[in-house]
């Protein structure tokens, strides 16, 4: 009974993986589930959150990019966490940005950000 209603609720939380939340000629990005972790390893004893929304991000530029998340809200709540990720070319990277706590199901997903080209010119996005 609890394996079931345990499945049955990682059914729901998952409703929206898969969706597409941003594509432009420079990189697609979509939502890909959620991660939690037993324990994480940081420096100096840092308290570095166990949770984290993961994205697929398709760089179709043609060059190397970073790309970083500066506003992150799931189902309203702020992630409180800033990341940059260098995203390699013509390919699907999975990134990570951390959540301090993430909810039972995510129902809306925000975001802002900027992606900076190898030239060192950037260009916004937001979804």
């Amino acid at each position: 009974h609890k394996a079931i209603r345990r499945q049955r609720q990682m059914c729901i939380r998952d409703r929206l993986e898969g969706a597409e939340l941003y594509d432009d000629r420079n990189i697609a990005i979509a939502y890909k589930g959620m991660v939690e972790y037993e324990t994480v390893y940081a420096a100096d004893n840092l308290d570095v959150p166990k949770s984290a929304i993961v994205f697929s991000v398709v760089n179709k530029t043609g060059q190397n990019l970073t790309i970083g998340f500066f506003d992150l809200h799931v189902n309203g709540v702020d992630s409180g966490h800033i990341t940059s990720h260098s995203i390699s070319e013509n390919e699907e990277n999975l990134i990570e940005v951390r959540f301090d706590e993430l909810p039972e199901v995510v129902e809306d997903i925000h975001a802002s950000g900027n992606i900076m080209f190898d030239d060192y010119s950037t260009s916004d996005f937001k979804f």
